[in-house]
């Protein structure tokens, strides 16, 4: 993990990276797949994705995600059903706690977002 490399000035320990990792629990995880890096490499292609970032839109896919909360992806744009909202630009737009359509503090604990960083 980059957050315990020793040569960062901020580093947490590696008790701090097992709860850090602990805590993602209790969010949906889509295990990353062969079939999930072979649809991520075609839409790389299609639409141009970053090796980093197609495997994130399929496996949000996977999980029947169809919105993805995101500050790195091109906000408002959609891929084949998974569309990209950026929460930092839309904040004022944005409904309040426990309206619809309102992600708990990472985006993925209602049915049809996740969250990535």
């Amino acid at each position: 993990m980059q957050a315990t490399r020793p040569s960062r000035p901020d580093a947490i320990t590696h008790q701090q990276a097992v709860r850090l990792i602990g805590s993602f629990r209790r969010f949906p995880v889509q295990d990353i797949t062969s079939g999930i890096m072979m649809a991520a490499l075609d839409s790389r292609h299609r639409f141009q994705l970053s090796y980093w970032d197609a495997p994130i839109i399929e496996a949000s896919r996977a999980l029947g995600c169809h919105v993805v909360l995101s500050e790195d992806l091109n906000d408002g744009q959609d891929y084949a059903g998974v569309r990209v909202t950026n929460p930092s630009a839309n904040a004022q737009d944005a409904p309040g706690p426990g309206e619809p359509g309102r992600r708990g503090a990472r985006g993925c604990d209602l049915p049809g977002h996740c969250a990535t960083r």
